[in-house]
């Protein structure tokens, strides 16, 4: 199952997956202060749906009864909608993510997908919880998620597929990429290093979101390495390093101070695949809200997909 196409084609799939977070706690100020920043105009899309409906979607994999949760706009679109697959923090729901991540406000006409763990967490490789201990396959899961969506919503792009995670959940993106890395054009995670070895690093456009001083993660290799089960987690700058090389960037990147957050863009990319390191103030582990001068997470993740043309997938 290593392409796209083969993911539209094929039948149900197993399921897995990963994450460790923690969940809904507010977003706060913290860390260093005295970096310049600029003032952020957070625009609406040029055209935003004049009404969304939201259902849950029933399916069975592995034997094991599972949901997603589908938010699109009520009118079938004459033009293909990107898709968008959100995977939760380990204790919450798709709902709570939904809620969080404020997706449906910053993207316009979208089609956002938001599975649901079992027992809220993803099996993303040695944790976490209910879904680590019972094995559950996370990684058929989705593909099987996918599967339904490109195939029964019919104005879905096929070309603009998504991948967002937020701890729990951003393990198992990790987790999701390295294991079919040609069914996604991006990927964003926020407050997540891997918890099992890819052999191979995807080669696709990445955004890798964090806290500086997050309680659960290291920030630079000069840390100590935060150990899940036995498994040693990279440091976030490790991770991001390895992502470059995997889409052999070069150079130190472009960075822009916004607010509290600080983002690195390596665009000079051999594969044309461009990584994208944002770095926010705070000793706290949960979803950036952002404030009047720091976008949230969800509006530096989408202006990173919206950045992605057809010929950087």
């Amino acid at each position: 199952m290593g392409t796209k196409g083969h993911w539209i084609a094929a039948g149900s799939v197993l399921a897995t997956a990963v994450a460790l977070t923690a969940a809904g706690a507010p977003w706060r100020r913290g860390g260093s202060a005295g970096a310049p920043t600029r003032p952020v105009r957070v625009t609406a899309p040029a055209t935003t749906p004049t009404d969304w409906i939201t259902t849950n979607q029933a399916l069975t994999v592995g034997g094991i009864a599972r949901r997603y949760l589908l938010i699109r706009p009520a009118a079938t679109s004459k033009t293909a909608l990107p898709v968008v697959v959100v995977l939760h923090g380990r204790n919450a729901t798709p709902e709570i993510e939904e809620q969080r991540t404020g997706l449906p406000a910053l993207v316009g006409p979208a089609i956002l997908v938001y599975p649901a763990g079992y027992q809220e967490s993803w099996n993303a490789g040695t944790c976490c919880a209910g879904a680590h201990a019972a094995g559950v396959d996370d990684v058929a899961f989705l593909g099987s998620v996918v599967h339904r969506v490109l195939s029964s919503q019919h104005d879905a792009a096929a070309g603009r597929v998504f991948l967002v995670g937020f701890s729990n959940g951003g393990k198992m993106a990790f987790r999701l990429a390295c294991a079919e890395p040609d069914v996604f054009d991006a990927v964003a995670v926020v407050g997540a290093v891997p918890v099992s070895a890819c052999e191979h690093p995807p080669a696709v456009p990445f955004a890798e979101l964090a806290f500086d001083s997050d309680p659960l993660l290291t920030l630079t290799p000069g840390e100590p390495h935060k150990a899940v089960n036995g498994f040693s987690q990279a440091s976030i700058e490790e991770e991001t390093a390895a992502l470059r090389a995997a889409n052999a960037c070069r150079g130190d990147g472009r960075q822009e101070v916004l607010g509290t957050l600080t983002v690195t863009r390596w665009t000079d990319c051999q594969t044309g695949k461009a990584v994208e390191l944002g770095v926010y103030q705070g000793h706290i582990h949960v979803w950036p809200a952002g404030d009047a001068v720091t976008p949230s997470a969800g509006q530096a993740i989408w202006t990173f997909f919206r950045s992605i043309t057809e010929d950087h997938r």
